[in-house]
C-alpha cells in the first residue's frame, strides 16, 4: 500500500512524529481497511518512540473503526503486547516506584 509507506516515511524525517488524524484527513478515499493498517502502523511506531497512546483519538475521528470488532481487536492487541511487554520488565527489573520508596531522600 502506497499510502502506509508513506506514512511510515514521514516517521523516518526528523523532528516531531507524523499526525496520524492530519494525514488521514489528505486520503479520505482510504477504504477501513486501508486506515485501519496505518492506524496500526502509527500505534507500533508510538510504541516504540514510547509516546503517548492515542487510541481513543482513532476510534472517536472513525467510528467506522470503531463500530467494527475485528478492527477493535486488532488495535487493542497492540495494547495487550505493550502491557504484557511492560510487565516482563517489571517481573526482570522490579518495580521503579518500591525501589525509590526505600532511598532516603
Amino acid at each position: 500500500m502506497e499510502v502506509l509507506r508513506a506514512f511510515q516515511q514521514l516517521w523516518n524525517n526528523p523532528g516531531s512524529p507524523p499526525d496520524v488524524l492530519s494525514f488521514l484527513e489528505l486520503y479520505p478515499q482510504l477504504a477501513p481497511e486501508e486506515i485501519l493498517e496505518i492506524l496500526l502502523a502509527d500505534r507500533r511506531l508510538r510504541k516504540v518512540a514510547r509516546l503517548s497512546d492515542r487510541l481513543q483519538e482513532y476510534l472517536l475521528a472513525f467510528p467506522v473503526i470503531a463500530s467494527d470488532p475485528r478492527a477493535l481487536r486488532q488495535l487493542e492487541q497492540l495494547q495487550g503486547h505493550q502491557a504484557a511487554s511492560d510487565q516482563t520488565i517489571a517481573d526482570s527489573f522490579g518495580d521503579p516506584c518500591e525501589a525509590a520508596s526505600g532511598v532516603d531522600a
